[in-house]
């Protein structure tokens, strides 16, 4: 038993080596990208919104998950890139100036909501929305097909959120939530109400549930302030969809080095926030619906 241990240990420090030494590369051949690369970011052939958002230090290197995004074999119609109401344009890095000439759009969004600028501004712009929106983090190096994985499987369930990185949400015997550390990742790629997307990994919402969750706002800030993956997972149910993985195994991304001091997972998971956050999101009803793997009803406004 000691000797099987000790071989597991040995496999995932070189697992973690391997994507950490990955990781490096990556920032090395996506900075020179960054430098001197012209191709648009976008594809006026595309309908599909990617959005995400980013500030602090991060500021100083989204422009690499930027462009790993812009390589891939499907490019989005729109990539828009929000800020704090109060962060200032023109102080923002040169090589994340440099992208909005290659069609990266970058707005201040109304509201300091920390990770939930990822998807609420885009939902709530003017124009309702029309066309699916994807999301993405800040600190992940995308792989080629990402998004083109995204919309694949949106158009064979076009009324599902699919991810690349899905946890099954479980409960205890009492019917309530189990802490969030127990909660595995998905296998296969079968939809249902317990299926919990993971944001950081990427998350295509259609548009009924964006028009869901425009109509509740910032109804958040009382009880996830912190955690958009709570929040999302939660109205989606209540807006009458599920979610499903894309691939029959999660999906784990490499990170850009130097970002992961800043994760919000660090507190989340590490000092049981998403469970108190939990707690306070998930409403009787949508526990009675996890319990009997139903949805809500389309339209469902609290």
């Amino acid at each position: 038993m000691l000797v099987i241990t000790t071989l597991g240990r040995l496999q995932r420090r070189s697992v973690t080596t391997a994507r950490r030494v990955a990781a490096q590369v990556a920032a090395a051949w996506y900075t020179t990208v960054a430098r001197f690369g012209r191709r648009p970011v976008t594809d006026a052939a595309e309908s599909i919104v990617v959005s995400l958002t980013s500030h602090g230090d991060r500021l100083g290197t989204v422009h690499l998950t930027i462009e790993s995004i812009a390589r891939g074999s499907t490019r989005p119609g729109r990539l828009v890139l929000w800020l704090d109401p109060d962060q200032d344009q023109d102080t923002l890095p040169e090589p994340v100036r440099r992208l909005v000439d290659r069609g990266l759009e970058i707005r201040n969004s109304e509201w300091d909501i920390g990770p939930h600028n990822k998807y609420l501004p885009a939902v709530s712009e003017p124009e309702l929305p029309e066309v699916p929106l994807v999301t993405a983090d800040d600190d992940l190096f995308y792989p080629r097909r990402w998004l083109e994985l995204l919309v694949r499987a949106s158009s064979e369930t076009p009324d599902l959120v699919v991810a690349h990185r899905v946890r099954e949400l479980l409960l205890d015997d009492e019917g309530q939530l189990a802490p969030y550390h127990r909660w595995p990742l998905a296998r296969g790629t079968g939809a249902a109400v317990t299926r919990f997307p993971t944001g950081c990994s990427g998350a295509l919402y259609p548009v009924d549930v964006q028009l869901h969750l425009r109509a509740l706002g910032r109804s958040f800030a009382s009880c996830c302030p912190q955690a958009d993956d709570l929040w999302l997972h939660h109205e989606t149910v209540r807006s009458g969809s599920c979610a499903r993985q894309v691939r029959a195994r999660a999906r784990t991304f490499l990170e850009v080095p130097g970002t992961q001091a800043q994760a919000l997972n660090h507190d989340n998971t590490g000092k049981n926030a998403n469970d108190d956050q939990a707690r306070a999101t998930y409403s009787q009803l949508v526990l009675e619906l996890l319990r009997a793997g139903r949805t809500g009803t389309p339209g469902l406004r609290p």
